[in-house]
């Protein structure tokens, strides 16, 4: 990809959306990304120039996401004449289908443009639905966190643990652990190695049970 193509992207977006100063732009370490006609645009917008890190596949999983998305349901179900049929198929794909209308799982189910325009509207305390909290101060943020966890861990009982707290589920796994050396075979069974010194005999689930005996050699 050539740094022509990566220019004019970046002005259809600032063109587009209008941005204000401060956006962050990431990208990867690509060559055109580092060019200086790429970079005086960046500066030109005040843009928050942001970079992957060196072999660190999960910076852009985002964007790649997106690429086997459009390869999926798109790119490898079709075929054109032209580069510029490609185009404009690519176009509408994008902002016909995939912007306006495609339900994100990671977005609550929501298209993409739906969720921009439910994150931009204020939100007040004491709505009804995920995400309509706000808070006069960060003291009171963080004070309403701490008792968020502490009825998390102690007074919630969940199904995944038994319908008891996580706090008794960590003191039933603890009291386990401690009488554990007393419940282990005390002899090797038949066809199995002697257990090595640093070996672990026991497995035990997040309900405090043990599930079968195994060796982890």
């Amino acid at each position: 990809m050539k740094r022509d193509l990566a220019i004019r992207a970046v002005k259809m977006a600032i063109a587009f959306r209008a941005l204000p100063k401060g956006c962050i732009q990431h990208t990867d370490r690509g060559s055109q990304y580092c060019s200086h006609d790429y970079r005086q645009i960046l500066r030109q917008h005040g843009f928050k120039v942001s970079k992957s890190g060196k072999g660190n596949c999960y910076d852009n999983a985002a964007i790649e996401t997106f690429f086997k998305t459009i390869k999926a349901e798109l790119i490898w179900r079709d075929t054109w004449d032209t580069r510029r049929q490609a185009e404009m198929a690519i176009f509408d794909y994008i902002n016909g289908f995939y912007n306006p209308r495609r339900r994100h799982s990671a977005l609550r189910w929501k298209s993409p443009v739906a969720f921009e325009r439910k994150v931009a509207q204020p939100s007040t305390w004491g709505g009804t639905k995920a995400g309509q909290v706000q808070f006069a101060t960060l003291d009171d943020a963080r004070r309403k966190l701490t008792l968020c966890r502490y009825d998390y861990n102690n007074v919630r009982p969940h199904s995944s643990f038994g319908n008891q707290t996580p706090a008794e589920t960590r003191r039933a796994f603890e009291q386990l652990q401690g009488s554990t050396q007393e419940t282990l075979p005390k002899t090797t069974p038949p066809n199995m190695k002697p257990k090595p010194a640093n070996s672990r005999y026991e497995r035990v689930s997040l309900r405090g049970r043990v599930r079968r005996w195994s060796v982890y050699l």
